[in-house]
């Protein structure tokens, strides 16, 4: 064995991934073994994501045989916190202070427990760093915006849909992967077989349909997603072809009234593990990290957090997104009669209002697993 030889370990959201390699004489590389280990759904936890690591290594160095003492490790996009900010002309002496005191507002733990850095990206003529240029609703030479919204049940999701499907440049989809799901969990929804018949249910071609062109003269395409309907088998590199945001809610407030549909609810129902995951792979994919919504700061200051997520995405905020025409839609899926009746009947946002009904004992440590994860999801998301 080379002396020289090298390690370089790729620790995945999901996955964990190991090489080794020794120099060549004509100063190239030579691949000498490597190894694979799945991390699971623990690696999308920040408190079984430790031990999942050390077993995934351990297993993965007895039988790949790895020598080497010296190696590189890259570390996933989720644990790592990137942000653009646009500074003031100042003097380059106070450039510094002000970058430190940016990173104290934006990293949610002590500095000195972070390792940071920052990077000068350009400066505009007037010594400002520059901006991405916003579209406008009927700019015809603007990239479209294939926004997939990624939820969970027993949210504003529905809502979020009505005031995106009210402008006037925007195309939307009602939960696209949902035949798919049915057909493959054969669970006993309501209008199962029906729903299966009436949607594409080939997820490769909803995926196509999805990235493909938005769908009449609209520059906007949006996409409800359920999180739990991306199943292990549904491929994800058609993810970094849209925009993905994420919209979570208070776990007490959503267990309680999930309980009105699905008494005795497990941790996967709840849609949030697959979420987690979800978002860490699109943070590791892209490199940046996705736009998080919260239901409780939407509901308290729809004007506010909407015109917040528009100025994130890079679109124009219009009024048409406050209020809605009541009934039904076009675009509602077949399902809506037996889930959105209260949707149907809104006409806007309505007002926030404190759920203080309590979560059951036998369903305290699903309570307990759902708020570590709504916990790492939570600092992310984007305020008015």
């Amino acid at each position: 064995m080379s002396s020289k030889s090298f390690l370089t370990i790729d620790m995945g959201a999901g996955t964990l991934r190991a090489a080794e390699f020794e120099p060549t004489a004509e100063g190239g590389i030579r691949l000498l073994r490597f190894g694979v280990k799945s991390l699971g759904l623990e690696g999308s936890s920040e408190r079984a994501r430790p031990k999942a690591l050390e077993k995934a290594a351990n297993e993965m160095f007895e039988e790949a045989g790895f020598s080497a003492k010296r190696g590189l490790v890259a570390a996933p996009g989720f644990q790592v916190l990137s942000k653009p900010i646009r500074l003031p002309a100042i003097d380059k002496t106070k450039v510094a202070q002000l970058i430190k005191f940016e990173a104290q507002q934006n990293i949610p733990f002590p500095l000195e427990e972070a390792a940071w850095d920052h990077y000068t990206m350009g400066m505009t003529k007037s010594g400002e760093s520059p901006v991405p240029s916003p579209r406008f609703m009927g700019d015809s030479d603007s990239t479209p915006l294939r926004l997939a919204m990624w939820c969970g049940p027993r949210n504003i999701s529905t809502a979020l849909m009505r005031a995106w499907g009210n402008r006037p440049d925007t195309f939307v989809v009602d939960e696209p992967l949902y035949a798919h799901y049915l057909r493959e969990t054969r669970l006993p929804h309501a209008m199962a077989n029906e729903i299966i018949e009436h949607y594409e249910a080939d997820w490769e071609k909803v995926a196509a349909w999805l990235t493909g062109p938005v769908p009449g003269e609209n520059s906007i395409f949006y996409q409800k997603q359920m999180c739990h309907h991306m199943l292990p088998g549904i491929g994800r590199d058609w993810l970094g072809q849209v925009t993905n945001c994420f919209l979570i809610r208070e776990p007490r407030e959503m267990l309680t009234s999930l309980m009105k549909k699905l008494p005795n609810p497990t941790l996967a129902d709840t849609a949030l593990p697959q979420q987690l995951g979800l978002f860490n792979h699109v943070r590791e994919l892209t490199g940046t990290v996705p736009p998080v919504i919260d239901s409780t700061d939407v509901l308290r200051d729809p004007r506010g957090m909407l015109g917040a997520l528009c100025e994130r995405l890079g679109v124009a905020f219009t009024d048409a997104m406050l209020e809605w025409p009541q009934g039904v839609r076009e675009s509602d899926g077949i399902w809506a009669r037996h889930w959105y009746p209260e949707v149907e009947t809104s006409t806007g946002w309505r007002a926030y209002r404190r759920k203080d009904e309590p979560v059951p004992d036998a369903l305290s440590e699903v309570l307990e697993q759902c708020n570590e994860i709504y916990e790492q999801l939570y600092p992310h998301r984007i305020t008015a």
